[in-house]
């Protein structure tokens, strides 16, 4: 009986029991992957999976070994659990990290699930049993890391404009003869005053700028892309149609859309896109008889590239680890197993501004053959993150800069890269700026792209002789470090929520609108543009219009408001309010104000008027009143069914979600 109160077996055998359950455990891991559930990268995920628990092992074996040393009884079965549980805790971890975003998720999430099976009674395993697993988990490490059967070079296919689907046959609908042609162009991301710097040379978008009604900026409805776009469609804000963030979906009914409007009226709809939630699977494609987007959406499985970067905070070793050495180490590990060309994994290079052009020009050869008008939306992704301009652009700017070392171990212009340059920002690390203006000028990059792109496609439009109405605008901008923010997607503030917003064609003066243009105005303003003198559309106003009557707007994000005063003819009207509320709560929420700005042409919004709030208790009142209208009218929110690999693929965007949907600051804090 003394003997069960000692440990059984030698070192060695506890280690062959610590590497049987890290197999059992990895393989539980690898095949449940949150990016990339199961076999699919088998191989990747593996060697990510299984070099980050040996190296959890090193010290959660030591643990059990003290353990089994003080406690007694088997250190076969404490070495298994030990085993078993850096494997199952990774996968925690992992989970962890997909649904909320939160950094140290292999840590908060792991080590309990580790300690748990420690001290779990497991049954002990036949010595032969425990050989044949850790012996087959290593040797297949061993193999993989040694690039046995390492797959031949991927191909770097990309989007292919040659199946893409064309403009199908016009069916007879409503005739159109005798209405203008309707060009509504998007470039996501946009900031309203990068195209009005000097230094960021923009020459096509200066031209039709200098021909058309314009404004120095106007109001983007939400900082996230699909329900800022659904708002350009369906001409009310999230309050109204429910989408309040990227993980929500276009309402099939209760609001027409801007294209279902003019294919009614006769006209061609044709959508050319390339953010992947752009995409019929979020409902954006109501009412284009086609609609086509350059990118993968963010729904499909996990690309080789992007299971490599979840290594950063998916594996064990980014317990440990900073975000570049972790990076660091899934690249090195992706090349024994995939091609990879400067370290990167080859596959699509997240370019996809020549797809666009090359698909609008074949396109809009297509329309002109005949004589119907059409309205086009025509999407731009670039200058969202990752930064990365075509060849001809690329170091206009930042050739020469030096880029610190620190840096130099991402790609460049990467949600990673922006998000250790925003912590060295907050930190105080002298790199800080450097990479701030380095990111910002790779951003500028792909601005001065897009505008030689924009270019080719107006120089068709022009070469055509038809007329056309032209509106360009963008669906949010970007902070580069104002109101300690990089990026978008969590703020309400002006550098996000100021857009680029002009107008041109027959019948069109260059001159100024008469109020600051909303992103909810363009279906009505383009309606009576073309020549359709209907009554209204959702909530927006005709921007041509030299009447408005004066009303209160707002930005909405999932958990902030912006409420602005201008045109109310009520105190406050040269100001705005920024407020804490829940689109989770819908009309049942509360909500708190959190600053108040004069709104000026500056977007610095360094004076948060809140702290001398008893000066401005008339404007505090009508600013309250503002948002208890809105809030009471609020719609509930439209979510789409969201699997962790889309999750996670979001996340590499920069946008972190928890499992109910909302946005998680954590991650908005760390450069999302």
């Amino acid at each position: 009986m003394a003997g069960q109160n000692s440990p059984t077996t030698s070192v060695p055998s506890y280690l062959i029991a610590c590497l049987a359950g890290l197999t059992v455990g990895a393989l539980v891991h690898t095949l449940a992957y949150p990016l990339r559930p199961g076999f699919a990268l088998f191989d990747l995920k593996y060697l990510m999976v299984y070099s980050g628990g040996l190296l959890a092992l090193i010290g959660f074996g030591l643990i059990g070994l003290i353990m089994a040393r003080l406690r007694g009884g088997s250190s076969e079965r404490i070495g298994f659990g030990a085993g078993l549980g850096v494997g199952l805790g990774g996968y925690v971890g992992a989970m962890l990290f997909a649904a909320k975003g939160v950094s140290k998720a292999m840590l908060i999430g792991g080590f309990p699930v580790v300690l748990i099976c420690l001290f779990l009674p497991w049954p002990r395993l036949p010595l032969a049993v425990q050989r044949i697993l850790a012996g087959a988990g290593l040797l297949t490490f061993l193999l993989l890391v040694a690039g046995v059967g390492k797959p031949e070079p991927i191909e770097n296919t990309g989007f292919q404009i040659a199946t893409a689907p064309a403009v199908p046959p016009y069916t007879e609908r409503a005739d159109a003869s005798g209405h203008p042609d309707v060009l509504l162009i998007s470039v996501d991301t946009l900031r309203a005053d990068t195209i009005l710097e000097e230094g960021v040379p923009t020459p096509h978008l200066d031209a039709l700028r200098a021909r058309s009604m314009q404004a120095p900026y106007g109001h983007a409805t939400t900082p996230s892309t699909l329900p800022s776009h659904v708002s350009m469609m369906l001409g009310v804000t999230p309050l109204q149609h429910g989408t309040y963030s990227n993980l929500g979906v276009m309402p099939k009914s209760g609001f027409p859309t801007l294209a279902e409007t003019f294919l009614e009226a006769g006209y061609r709809t044709v959508g050319t896109a390339a953010n992947g939630l752009l995409h019929a699977y979020t409902g954006f494609d109501r009412g284009f008889e086609v609609l086509v987007n350059v990118a993968p959406n963010p729904a499909r499985a996990g690309s080789p590239k992007k299971v490599t970067a979840s290594g950063r905070r998916m594996v064990w070793y980014s317990a440990v680890l900073s975000d570049m050495k972790s990076l660091s180490i899934s690249k090195w590990m992706a090349s024994r197993r995939i091609q990879v060309d400067g370290g990167n994994v080859v596959e699509d290079d997240g370019i996809f501004a020549p797809d666009v052009r090359d698909l609008a020009m074949r396109n809009l050869e297509q329309l002109y053959a005949e004589e119907t008008p059409y309205f086009y939306f025509l999407h731009f992704m670039a200058p969202h993150t990752p930064y990365g301009a075509t060849a001809e652009f690329r170091g206009k700017l930042t050739d020469n800069v030096e880029v610190p070392e620190r840096y130099r171990e991402f790609e460049q212009g990467t949600t990673q890269f922006a998000n250790l340059v925003n912590a060295d920002l907050k930190n105080g690390h002298p790199d800080g700026p450097i990479g701030l203006k380095y990111l910002h000028d790779l951003y500028r990059e792909e601005v001065m792209m897009v505008d030689a792109m924009l270019g080719e496609i107006l120089a068709k439009v022009e070469a055509s002789g038809r007329d056309t109405i032209i509106l360009f605008t963008s669906d949010h901008g970007e902070h580069f470090g104002e109101n300690d923010s990089i990026m978008h997607g969590s703020t309400v503030y002006a550098p996000v929520m100021r857009v680029p917003f002009f107008l041109a064609g027959p019948g069109i003066e260059p001159g100024t609108f008469a109020r600051t243009p909303d992103l909810i105005d363009i279906p009505l303003t383009l309606l009576r543009a073309a020549g359709y003198p209907v009554e209204d559309f959702g909530d927006g106003v005709d921007l041509l219009d030299a009447n408005l009557a004066g009303v209160v707007s707002v930005g909405v994000h999932d958990d902030k408001l912006v409420i602005y005063g201008e045109g109310s003819g009520l105190p406050g009207d040269d100001m705005k309010m920024l407020f804490h509320w829940k689109s989770a709560d819908g009309k049942e929420s509360t909500f708190s104000p959190f600053a108040l700005f004069r709104e000026e042409a500056s977007s610095d919004e360094a004076t948060n008027l809140l702290d001398r709030i008893a000066e401005f208790d008339a404007e505090l009142e009508m600013f309250t009143a503002a948002a208890e209208r809105y809030i009471a009218s609020a719609a509930d929110r439209h979510l789409r069914d969201v699997d962790d690999s889309e999750r996670a693929n979001l996340s590499e965007l920069g946008y972190v979600f928890d499992e109910d949907g909302n946005v998680v600051e954590e991650g908005a804090g760390d450069g999302h």
